[in-house]
């Protein structure tokens, strides 16, 4: 999830094939296309990713590397240890609907 402020608040990357990117652009794209596309999911094995340097302020980075590099946290734990507790927090998505809901504890979701 991206964390944002300002006009771009809460939105959400979308990662396409070079192709199916070239079909998102097409502004004769229609409403079921658009919501077939929207649907897509990268298999998470055609993604690369680690952890990097803070990235949302000035600070260079103390080994002087670009902040988009591999950057080793002290005490990060490995990808998939460190999930939250399922009663705690989950995301919940309403029947026909692509805004997801978050729900904390057992208090009533709210749209995010």
């Amino acid at each position: 999830m991206i964390h944002n402020g300002g006009e771009n608040k809460y939105r959400m990357p979308l990662f396409l094939p070079l192709e199916l990117s070239k079909e998102w652009l097409n502004e004769a794209l229609s409403p079921h296309r658009y919501t077939e596309i929207l649907d897509f999911e990268m298999p998470s094995e055609q993604l690369e990713y680690h952890p990097v340097f803070t990235i949302r302020s000035p600070k260079t980075r103390p080994d002087n590397k670009m902040k988009h590099e591999y950057w080793e946290w002290e005490k990060l734990p490995a990808l998939g240890e460190m999930n939250p507790d399922p009663l705690l927090l989950s995301f919940v998505q309403p029947a026909n609907s692509h805004q997801p809901l978050l729900q904390i504890d057992n208090r009533p979701p709210y749209q995010v």
